[in-house]
């Protein structure tokens, strides 16, 4: 579903957070009544210390909140293709921090458990924006809650905007005035003006973003059943704009092998003046990266063909049905906890917002809300004084997402069908008499064989 958000209240976060049994159905909260001990997923890396300080903080915190509860951290990232093996032994962490593309897979496999009983128990249900729950609900069912939901943007370099003559408070608004800046930046620096993901899905899911951006669609929903829609205009036309960049312009560099790390480390490093992200890689980009807080920018994602549309994705916090009662319900409040509490609770927002900034936690970043106006409002107004964003340097993405219509990432098959079009752009960028068109068309049989094979 797409839809329309011409007004907004934008959440500022305070913190940064990421044989199968049958799933529990209208499941009773339990009180555990002995010692309970859960694994969780969302430990920051250890390259990110001062996030990774503030997560073993609320470990603490929560367990001396809850004596029967011991919190096992596992610095386990998800990953579909060892996590499948993982959730039918029954061996996967008591609490999974998965992208939204793979609740729908994990539900259609009864590999997660219900937890409205337990949501519920805990009074969250009314004050949750139903926009930020739609691909963890089934029926009456819902299967997990909201980490954060963002909108992809343009993140640009400041200061080589500036060394190449351009107006950094007014950056690209489409793929046109991207490749412009990129040339002109490149011309007048030597850096490479815009770096792409190609490898680790990152270059099919950065193919759909910009396809998407130009009102185009990867897949077509009819009922229970996708179809492939990946040989589309939208999509011919990006991947041209990037052949262009690299062959004729050459503004681009010529490392086209990259994963999302190594995108965002050659960004930090000043090495490539603009790359497809969220505003949360800010925290990433000061803490992990080392990067200049004056020299990041962000924008909304650029358009093309006046589509004004722009892909949402996120992160989701789910329980193995294999977890026992008092597992399920010790990982719903340690969710309540982390992630959910410190975002609608005045007091707990304040102080954990005062207590990252000390740490040098970004506090601020827009995201888009995982509640109700009125609570969003609160939180914002709580966390306030706390705020230590350059944000004005954040305004071109808050003004210009509230324009653009949101469109959620492909629900079939995500991850493959990524790793699948990761070789479309590989092929572009490599190989300069690439036939865009051919390889569109056998990106569309292979795409489609591939969501033909799905239950």
């Amino acid at each position: 579903m797409v839809r329309q958000r011409s007004t907004i209240v934008f959440a500022l976060i305070g913190a940064v957070a990421v044989a199968a049994s049958g799933c529990s159905s209208a499941a009773t909260p339990v009180d555990s009544g002995g010692p309970v001990t859960i694994s969780v997923m969302g430990v920051p890396a250890a390259t990110d210390q001062a996030s990774r300080d503030a997560f073993m903080k609320d470990v603490e915190a929560f367990e001396a909140k809850n004596p029967d509860i011991t919190i096992e951290p596992t610095d386990l990232v998800y990953d579909p293709s060892t996590f499948t093996t993982l959730l039918a032994g029954g061996d996967a962490p008591s609490l999974l921090v998965v992208p939204f593309t793979q609740p729908a897979a994990l539900i259609e496999r009864q590999q997660i458990a219900d937890i409205s009983a337990d949501v519920s128990a805990l009074g969250l249900t009314e004050e949750l924006n139903p926009a930020a729950l739609d691909v963890l609900r089934q029926g009456d069912a819902l299967y997990g809650l909201a980490e954060n939901v963002y909108a992809l943007g343009l993140v640009y370099n400041r200061a080589l905007f500036e060394k190449a003559g351009l107006d950094p408070d007014a950056p690209p608004t489409t793929w046109e005035e991207v490749r412009k800046a990129a040339k002109a930046i490149n011309a007048a620096t030597g850096v490479a003006g815009f770096a792409s993901m190609t490898t680790e899905n990152g270059g099919g899911w950065q193919l759909t973003a910009q396809t998407v951006s130009g009102g185009g669609r990867m897949q077509q929903i009819d009922g229970d059943r996708a179809t492939a829609s990946v040989d589309n205009d939208a999509a011919r036309d990006i991947l041209r704009w990037q052949h262009t960049m690299r062959w004729e312009d050459q503004s681009i560099g010529s490392n086209m092998l990259r994963n999302q790390q190594d995108v965002e480390r050659a960004f930090a490093a000043g090495e490539a003046a603009m790359v497809i992200a969220t505003p949360s890689f800010y925290n990433r980009y000061i803490n992990q990266y080392s990067g200049a807080p004056e020299q990041f920018g962000v924008t909304s994602m650029p358009q093309a063909d006046s589509a004004n549309q722009t892909l949402i994705g996120g992160t989701a916090l789910v329980v193995p049905a294999t977890a026992t009662p008092a597992e399920r319900s010790a990982a719903v409040k340690w969710m309540d906890y982390r992630y959910v509490e410190p975002k609608r609770d005045t007091e707990r927002a304040a102080a954990q917002a005062q207590a990252n900034a000390a740490d040098g936690v970004a506090v601020g970043i827009p995201l888009l809300p995982l509640f109700d106006e009125a609570t969003q409002t609160r939180i914002n107004e709580a966390i306030e004084p706390s705020v230590n964003i350059p944000r004005e340097n954040f305004a071109p993405y808050i003004d210009g997402v509230r324009t653009l219509e949101y469109v959620p990432e492909p629900p079939v098959a995500t991850q493959e069908m990524y790793a699948l079009l990761d070789t479309v752009v590989q092929a572009v960028l490599t190989q300069e008499n690439a036939d865009v068109d051919q390889l569109l068309s056998d990106a569309q049989a292979s795409v489609d064989s591939l969501l033909q094979s799905q239950p």
